[in-house]
């Protein structure tokens, strides 16, 4: 059974008040200086992420690699106090469709399971994909990322025109580059509109089960629950 467990009641609570207090006595500005900015609310973005993990006490979180530092300051300051430590499992940083971190603040370019296939296909479609440039190159990431760990050692196949060289079947990433960079048949490269309809083709079909579990009433509000969309179309 999936709980969803809500912290922002307990953000005034005289308790979680007394051990913001505490943990910011135990801690350097050095240690917190973990967000991009100036702003001294940056320096308490690791005291909030490691009291949340106190009050709503996961069985495991799972969080992005760049959030790795987040779990080592929370680790002391739990251990600290005398607090559980809470266990956490870091996953490779999946990039959004403009390049960047994806994150449920720029909708834009997050890929939402439960997009529509066009939806997904219109972000995945503009994102960069320069002929030949693995360099920010979206597509490649996702390849890299999602989709061949997904194959588990299978085929990607990729559907191309007999003009453009015809089908090309890859098992890794590895491959992947050299069609893409230099082409098995170096006068037909692997172009980016075919490696972006090959990604788009295979992240669709494996959101498709998503899309049919969640197609349930009851399990949409949850989602909904959890993340909350709010008028500046953040998650």
């Amino acid at each position: 059974m999936i709980q969803i467990v809500s912290d922002h009641e307990k953000y005034f609570d005289k308790d979680y008040v007394l051990d913001f207090y505490k943990m910011a006595s135990a801690v350097t500005r050095d240690e917190t200086t973990i967000c991009e900015g100036s702003a001294l609310s940056g320096n308490l973005v690791p005291l909030i992420y490691s009291l949340n993990c106190h009050i709503t006490r996961p069985d495991l979180l799972i969080i992005g690699d760049d959030a790795v530092v987040f779990a080592d300051v929370s680790a002391r300051l739990l251990r600290y106090f005398g607090y559980p430590a809470i266990a956490h499992i870091a996953i490779p940083t999946i990039p959004g469709c403009n390049g960047q971190k994806m994150s449920c603040s720029t909708l834009d370019f997050l890929l939402d399971p439960l997009d529509t296939p066009k939806q997904t296909k219109t972000k995945i479609s503009r994102s960069f994909c320069e002929p030949g440039n693995l360099e920010g190159n979206v597509a490649m990431q996702l390849a890299d990322l999602f989709v061949f760990p997904l194959l588990n050692g299978a085929s990607l196949s990729i559907p191309r025109s007999p003009d453009n060289g015809g089908d090309v079947s890859v098992t890794n990433y590895k491959e992947l580059e050299h069609e893409f960079v230099t082409g098995t048949n170096p006068e037909f490269p692997l172009h980016p509109g075919d490696l972006k309809g090959a990604v788009v083709g295979f992240i669709n079909g494996f959101f498709d089960g998503i899309r049919a579990d969640f197609a349930d009433k009851a399990r949409l509000k949850l989602v909904t629950d959890a993340f909350a969309t709010s008028k500046g179309k953040k998650k």
